[in-house]
């Protein structure tokens, strides 16, 4: 899963803004092929695929770790797929 959330909005509130990661690619509308070249912190065991239009909130508690940070440009790509659905 990937937090999208500002850093202010992330220190107020319980719960956070997520999109799911998967290891299953497949062609699909909204949907973002990554791999380890997409990020700058962390290790991506396998290529994954973003799936923007699955947007869900995440209790805060509920995360158990973090694996890693997606690089600005990839964050671009995520916003402009983003907007693309609204």
């Amino acid at each position: 899963m990937i937090l999208l959330m500002k850093h202010l909005i992330n220190e107020i509130s319980d719960d956070c803004i997520m999109i799911p990661l998967t290891s299953v690619l497949k062609e699909a509308p909204y949907s973002i092929q990554i791999s380890q070249e997409n990020l700058i912190l962390g290790k991506l065991i396998k290529p994954s695929s973003i799936r923007v239009d699955k947007i869900f909130t995440l209790e805060k508690s509920l995360i158990m770790m973090k694996i890693g940070k997606i690089s600005n440009m990839t964050f671009e790509e995520i916003k402009a797929e983003i907007n693309k659905i609204f």
